[in-house]
């Protein structure tokens, strides 16, 4: 199935929100860039974090045979994984998304 009803509920505020006129938000997002890549229909996007010199770099990959909508979402939910500091702790993938999907 390539549209997830679940997914696209659990995003819906977090995509409703946006980060504009947060600062925290802005400068979390401020060294990170945003790629499209050709990824199977079910994987909606993910985001690599690489440190250089103490400082964090993430790339969020989106889905590019997704469609607009679905990429934004991703956004929002790949970017909140970088807000709330996710690339610091160590928890197994799918721990990590019951943990912000709880929320």
């Amino acid at each position: 199935e390539i549209f997830d009803s679940r997914y696209f509920r659990c995003q819906k505020e977090t995509m409703r929100r946006g980060f504009s006129g947060r600062a925290k938000e802005a400068k979390a997002m401020s060294d990170v860039r945003v790629i499209y890549c050709d990824l199977p229909p079910r994987i909606h996007g993910l985001t690599v974090g690489c440190e250089e010199d103490g400082q964090m770099y993430y790339t969020i990959v989106l889905n590019s045979c997704l469609s607009f909508e679905m990429n934004r979402c991703t956004y929002f939910h790949e970017a909140a994984h970088i807000i709330n500091g996710d690339f610091t702790h160590i928890y197994s993938v799918d721990e990590l998304e019951e943990l912000r999907h709880s929320a």
